[in-house]
């Protein structure tokens, strides 16, 4: 059995009230359970990603990508942009999400492939796709990679 993310690891400054909301909705919580509340939580939660702990973000971001693997993820324009600068965010802020990187660059593949079954409207959110392009960089892929 997977080894749950602890409530420091979540929220590794007790005072933060962001980390303090992070704990309330993820601890305890499988990678199942989060993937199982995407549908109707995951677009609050990835503000809950952008300011948890490192090890708790790289253990908790994995149902967050299936999630948008799967069908029911179409025209969910509002997670996709906000689990898109979460990530953005999270990849220049720090150097501790080291094992982020495969679920980062199979996220940005997936969302780029697929970018037009997200309904992304880009004069409401932007253009995200040289944000996706340069996350793939950034952690370590290509863009002609396979996923």
């Amino acid at each position: 059995m997977e080894r749950l993310p602890t409530e420091e690891e979540i929220n590794p400054i007790p005072e933060d009230l962001d980390g303090q909301k992070a704990v309330k909705n993820f601890l305890g919580k499988t990678r199942q359970q989060i993937f199982n509340e995407c549908e109707e939580e995951g677009f609050y939660y990835t503000e809950d990603l952008m300011f948890m702990g490192s090890k708790a973000f790289c253990f908790y971001l994995t149902p967050f990508v299936d999630f948008v693997f799967t069908t029911r993820s179409s025209g969910y324009a509002g997670l996709i942009h906000a689990m898109t600068l979460t990530l953005q965010r999270r990849l220049e802020w720090e150097d501790e999400i080291a094992a982020a990187p495969p679920d980062i660059i199979r996220y940005s593949r997936y969302v780029l492939e697929h970018y037009d079954a997200f309904e992304i409207d880009p004069v409401i959110r932007g253009d995200l796709r040289p944000i996706l392009q340069d996350m793939i960089l950034f952690s370590g892929g290509s863009h002609n990679s396979q996923m």
